[in-house]
């Protein structure tokens, strides 16, 4: 398992404390963002912090409307596109984030079916 989360991007599981503030204020980006793609400068944490701490959550969450929203939260994170680097290389920030997003619901199949796995 290890393996697999840092091959995807994921450090060290955090601290409790540390999930709950991660997780709030993330979540707090994601109510009061004013367009779907978004600058990554927006986000509160590193894109690795917060998916460690996504995730860490939904490893001890029971499977239900919560649960959805982190998982809706996790892939949100392809919204979040470095916009300056794309207007300096001239890149689409959406066609970016839409192939982001599915990464990342791909990545986290692979966690939940490697999470499963472990029960």
């Amino acid at each position: 398992m290890r393996g697999l989360l840092a091959k995807l991007g994921i450090g060290a599981k955090p601290k409790p404390q540390d999930v709950r503030s991660i997780v709030a204020a993330y979540g707090k980006v994601l109510e009061t963002r004013k367009q779907v793609i978004c600058d990554i400068r927006d986000l509160p944490y590193s894109k690795e912090d917060i998916k460690s701490a996504l995730f860490g959550a939904m490893s001890v969450i029971p499977t239900g409307p919560v649960k959805e929203q982190f998982r809706h939260a996790y892939v949100s994170l392809g919204d979040f596109q470095d916009l300056a680097e794309c207007r300096r290389t001239n890149q689409n920030p959406d066609t970016l984030a839409v192939a982001e997003n599915v990464m990342l619901a791909n990545e986290l199949k692979a966690l939940e079916a490697a999470l499963e796995g472990r029960h």
